[in-house]
């Protein structure tokens, strides 16, 4: 018997003993002295478990083997697999500030989806805003080159609203394929190139560490309900069909594999670090606000895929104003923004795109010493920075960064963590948020508790497409 079949008969023969029909005969009682024979190995219970017991207890056993960095394992290989190369995932975080958006890029409506679809108009440009992609210096199509496993060169991803990847069965042996590469027939229409949004990628990255985020067995793992699985859904916890189960945002609580989520966006935490939320240095409860939080201090590393940066409600913006980072942020953000308008028309007299208007740039400008503004004008200009409304797709990013694009959620996330720190629930001089605040969610898998419902069945269990049938395939990307 092999080893792989002794230990299917040992796991069904231990799930089973509590369920098997009848009780056993034979061996509670010794039997005769043998000189010549050996003795006879014990009668063990019959199995009569049903499929679907079975099918709960595996369910159970895999359960306890699943943690955190696990789901963090599959974040990177979804990773390394969208873009085709295994190092994607072990490089430092992407940074806007240092980065800008992505260049090379325009954008149209989906009709169908409601959302903006990006498609290339500059093939050198969208190769060179590449960070995860080395495309060869001055090559504008190459079908293969030594530093990655299948080049995307001649069509480089981006962030795509809808992008979901598409999943089918091949095989049924084999369970779902997922196609990272491709998208729904309306949404390829427009973008020729891969992409993933936010709530698609982390559906992606459950389904391949073989769990579900939903009861609902009707809900097997498919782009539909990927693409009606938004990041709005991961809020509700408290439903008998969710997976998930919301975490404190403590410093000793929140861990790899968790998920930040709010009304518009969501998150996968794939680092914590020492000050996740940039308050270590604040040191009594009333202390706990907008002013006090450093942005640049925080430690976690997050995942995600990012559409272009919306600039905050302008009312909502002068609250925040009063942290410094944020300000320092927001004007370099005005300035890549106004830079990309001035470049649009420049080349196209029609272009409609509108710059930050005077006042709103002279205010953030006011909030900061002048020193930090020739700093951060010298950066954009050198740098050749833009905010394109692109976004930056499919990567890491610092928690200080994301504060910029959602200081309303993630401000007071730090804050909460702030209050949690001192056991203070009382407000600090800071206004309330008047908006679905953010909350930290883990799978229940993570925390031991996953029925098996929320656990991939074998039929479901996803095999990632690498789109590579080389010698490279196998011998660099498989590693």
């Amino acid at each position: 018997m092999s080893s792989k079949t002794l230990l299917h008969y040992f796991l069904l023969v231990t799930f089973c003993l509590g369920c098997a029909g009848g009780s056993s005969s034979g061996p509670h009682e010794s039997a005769p002295p043998q000189t010549t024979i050996a003795a006879a190995p014990p009668v063990l219970p019959p199995v009569s478990c049903s499929q679907e017991q079975i099918e709960k207890a595996t369910a159970a056993f895999q359960a306890k083997h699943f943690s955190g960095q696990k789901i963090r394992a599959a974040s990177d290989l979804v990773m390394d697999t969208f873009y085709q190369n295994p190092r994607a995932s072990k490089l430092p975080p992407y940074e806007v500030l240092k980065l800008g958006e992505m260049k090379g890029y325009d954008r149209k409506r989906n009709e169908i989806s409601k959302g903006s679809n990006s498609f290339v108009v500059d093939l050198k440009e969208a190769q060179k805003s590449q960070y995860y992609i080395q495309c060869p210096a001055g090559s504008v199509k190459t079908a293969m080159n030594e530093r990655s496993c299948n080049s995307l060169c001649e069509v480089p991803p981006s962030y795509i609203w809808g992008g979901m990847g598409l999943y089918a069965v091949t095989d049924p042996a084999k369970g779902i394929e997922l196609d990272l590469f491709r998208n729904f027939d309306h949404t390829n229409s427009i973008s020729k190139h891969p992409g993933m949004d936010c709530s698609g990628l982390v559906y992606s990255i459950f389904a391949t560490a073989g769990l579900r985020v939903n009861k609902d067995l009707n809900k097997t793992h498919t782009a539909e309900v990927a693409d009606n699985t938004p990041a709005r859904s991961y809020l509700v916890t408290d439903t008998p069909e969710s997976c998930f189960t919301e975490v404190q945002p403590l410093k000793k609580e929140i861990q790899p594999g968790d998920l930040i989520t709010w009304k518009t966006h969501i998150l996968l935490v794939d680092e914590v670090g020492k000050d996740p939320f940039g308050i270590e240095h604040i040191r009594k409860a009333e202390d706990c606000g907008f002013r006090n939080i450093k942005p640049d201090k925080a430690t976690l590393i997050a995942m995600n895929s990012k559409g272009g940066f919306d600039f905050a409600n302008e009312l909502v913006e002068q609250d925040y104003l009063v942290n410094t980072y944020y300000a320092a942020g927001v004007y370099q953000h005005i300035l890549m923004h106004n830079r990309f308008v001035d470049q649009q028309k420049s080349k196209n007299p029609q272009f409609t795109g509108a710059k930050i208007d005077e006042q709103r740039f002279l205010r953030v400008k006011s909030r900061l010493s002048g020193e930090v503004v020739s700093e951060i004008e010298k950066r954009v200009e050198a740098g050749d920075l833009m905010l394109t409304g692109v976004g930056v797709g499919t990567s890491k990013m610092k928690f200080g960064e994301m504060m910029i694009a959602g200081p309303q959620p993630l401000f007071d996330l730090a804050i909460r963590a702030c209050r949690a720190k001192f056991n203070s629930a009382s407000p600090s001089k800071s206004p309330e948020p008047a908006f679905i605040p953010a909350k930290v969610v883990r799978h229940l898998a993570a925390v031991g508790k996953a029925p098996c419902e929320c656990i991939s069945r074998n039929t479901e269990m996803i095999h990632l497409r690498t789109q590579l049938d080389s010698k490279i395939a196998a011998e660099y990307c498989q590693q």
